[in-house]
């Protein structure tokens, strides 16, 4: 429909209509024939490459460039930078979420499985110790006596506390044999 160029026709130097070429031919979208008289062509192949298939030849504007005409120029280029910009930062956030999803949900599976947590080394070491069935480690009561020993060792009093324990325990032991003594010398 070249009749809806022509209120823009008149002010240009050259007239270039440009359109695609088809990605798997090396045949333009149209022929040269049906391009209007005073119009130029070019196709741009799927590479990015221009070819001119017909020169513009140099126009004689009837009507002067106009403040209007540009100003609705430079309004209709924004119109497009901004959907362009907002299909761009749509197309990234979605991106963003799906990778943060993937995230998630790796992290979860990891904390599904109890021994996920513990790095293989220790849990070889676990297994000499407690034979191959070690799924109790995950239950909460063992994570939290694991996790209370691991904090008594980093602030350097595990062995304090296994000192003291063992005092307890020594007391314990006197205080048991002084009550079998008690019951064999009954006075």
């Amino acid at each position: 429909m070249p009749e809806k160029a022509n209120a823009h026709f008149v002010r240009c130097d050259r007239w270039w209509l440009v359109t695609p070429r088809r990605a798997n031919s090396q045949s333009p979208i149209a022929k040269a024939g049906e391009i209007p008289g005073p119009w130029g062509w070019m196709a741009i192949d799927p590479k990015g490459e221009v070819i001119v298939y017909k020169k513009a030849p140099k126009l004689v504007p009837a009507v002067q460039f106009d403040r209007a005409f540009a100003f609705a120029l430079v309004r209709a280029a924004a119109r497009h930078d901004r959907e362009a910009i907002k299909r761009e930062v749509d197309k990234r956030m979605a991106e963003r979420k799906d990778d943060f999803t993937q995230r998630v949900n790796s992290a979860a599976a990891r904390i599904a499985r109890p021994e996920s947590n513990v790095n293989e080394a220790l849990m070889a070491k676990l297994r000499e110790a407690f034979g191959p069935s070690i799924s109790w480690i995950g239950e909460q009561a063992v994570v939290d006596a694991i996790k209370a020993v691991h904090q008594l060792r980093s602030h350097g009093s595990l062995h304090e506390a296994v000192k003291s324990l063992r005092e307890v325990a020594d007391k314990v032991d006197r205080a048991v044999e002084a009550l079998h003594g008690l019951k064999e010398h009954p006075e």
